[in-house]
């Protein structure tokens, strides 16, 4: 019996191991190459597809950063998350901060979504999601 359990360890140690490599080397790759799809692009395409409608194509065009007016990146970036540069999509002193302030009212006063958790919230929306599901999500 202990035996099957150190080889069942070993082999469960190595498909971590390769699961991990696998996402480090994508994270890697993304890291500097443009993203070639979103998932929602993707969820489209599959439910266009099941749907028989064959010529459905995502259409989109990724532009350089410098390619955009620099004061409309700073705006857009201002507008809703003057710390985005410096965390990776959750800004946990902000959530800590709303936490705080909203524990101590009797109604919520403020939030602490960042632009990629807006972003997420758009494409659920978009998708018609709604309900606990949907908030699960934005966690």
């Amino acid at each position: 019996m202990l035996v099957y359990l150190l080889l069942l360890w070993h082999w469960l140690k190595r498909a971590l191991l390769i699961l991990f490599s696998c996402w480090l080397i994508t994270f890697l790759i993304f890291k500097f190459l443009p993203v070639p799809f979103l998932m929602v692009m993707l969820e489209r395409e599959i439910n266009a597809w099941l749907s028989l409608n064959f010529s459905y194509a995502s259409c989109f065009a990724w532009v350089e950063l410098n390619a955009i007016s620099a004061k409309m990146l700073i705006a857009a970036i201002s507008a809703e998350n003057q710390n985005f540069p410096n965390h990776w999509g959750f800004d946990f002193q902000a959530i800590e901060s709303a936490i705080n302030q909203n524990s101590a009212s009797k109604k919520p006063i403020r939030g602490a979504s960042t632009i990629t958790q807006q972003v997420v919230k758009i494409f659920d929306y978009e998708m018609g999601e709604a309900g606990f599901v949907k908030e699960l999500k934005l966690l």
